[in-house]
């Protein structure tokens, strides 16, 4: 089984604010919201983010051992930990562009986040009848 992730889709229609998975194994697309303090301006909150999707910050990797992150998933549900491939859509409001909401992570103590966590899409892969390993 290879997971693909499938990239940011921001459109309502593929969202499934439920989380439900879908009935072939595949996990659709969902919305959570996060809120993380920082304990001072410069507080580390410990992602690698990028600026890859105009409409969002792609979180390309999460330091394991320190910052607001790791401690928020540390605590939170399963579903609400912030994981890599998710993208952040919004903090405080500000949506729609990468670069505000890079500058709101950056300058803003209290961050109220929306977090999109990309639909995953399951394929087996067979020949002849077989599955093949890779």
């Amino acid at each position: 089984v290879i997971e693909v992730n499938a990239g940011m889709v921001i459109s309502p229609e593929v969202m499934d604010e439920e989380g439900a998975a879908a009935h072939d194994g595949n996990v659709p697309a969902r919305r959570f919201r996060v809120r993380l303090q920082k304990p001072s301006p410069k507080a580390q909150l410990g992602w690698h983010l990028d600026t890859m999707h105009s409409e969002a910050m792609f979180v390309g990797g999460i330091v394991e051992s320190r910052g607001l992150v790791h401690q928020h998933n540390e605590i939170a549900l399963e579903g609400e930990r912030i994981l890599v491939n998710d993208y952040i859509v919004a903090v405080n409001g500000v949506s729609g562009d990468s670069l505000a909401i890079g500058e709101e992570l950056k300058t803003a103590q209290v961050l109220d986040m929306t977090i999109q966590r990309p639909r995953r899409l399951f394929a087996a892969c067979r020949k002849d009848g077989r599955e093949l390993r890779m």
